[in-house]
């Protein structure tokens, strides 16, 4: 986690697992660090919030694990990668759009931030071996199915909100 500069915009990265690994990746000081990645993000502060499992409707219900973080704090921009986990949940494709757009919303008020980029759900395979969130290659499917949906729904909705950025 990057603390805020008085003098920086402040970008919060935050969503599950993928968030987390991913800091994990591009971070030299990490004992897994393993991209030598210039991320151009030299010019703002950034913090990386990713927690396992999450779901929108965790979000949604709140309290949300951010309001500790952000209670001194105003990003300039949040960018949430959330939504995969949903699936296991049988939210249907329409309804996990209208979530996020919703989470969204929420974020914007209840964090005061100018911009929210809502990160496309990412692709998922079938597993090679099993797993927590192992899918065989029909579940696969389906959720890639279901993720694209979701995908399509965000970018046609999305529309009427300024302050939404659908990333794809």
């Amino acid at each position: 986690i990057v603390y805020l500069s008085s003098t920086m915009p402040h970008v919060l990265i935050f969503g599950h697992s993928f968030v987390r690994r991913l800091h994990n990746h591009v971070n030299p000081e990490s004992a897994c660090g393993r991209l030598s990645v210039d991320l151009k993000m030299m010019e703002c502060a950034v913090t990386w919030v990713g927690k396992g499992g999450l779901t929108v409707q965790n979000l949604l219900r709140g309290p949300s694990p951010l309001d500790e973080l952000m209670k001194d704090a105003t990003p300039a921009s949040l960018f949430v990668q959330v939504g995969e986990n949903d699936f296991s949940l049988g939210t249907s494709a329409s309804e996990l759009a209208f979530q996020l757009l919703a989470l969204a919303s929420l974020l914007k008020g209840r964090y005061q931030t100018s911009l929210v980029i809502i990160g496309s759900l990412m692709p998922r395979f079938a597993a090679s071996k099993p797993g927590r969130w192992a899918l065989d290659a029909d579940s696969a499917r389906r959720y890639r199915q279901w993720a694209a949906e979701v995908n399509e729904t965000l970018v046609k909705e999305s529309g009427d909100l300024p302050y939404v950025v659908i990333w794809h």
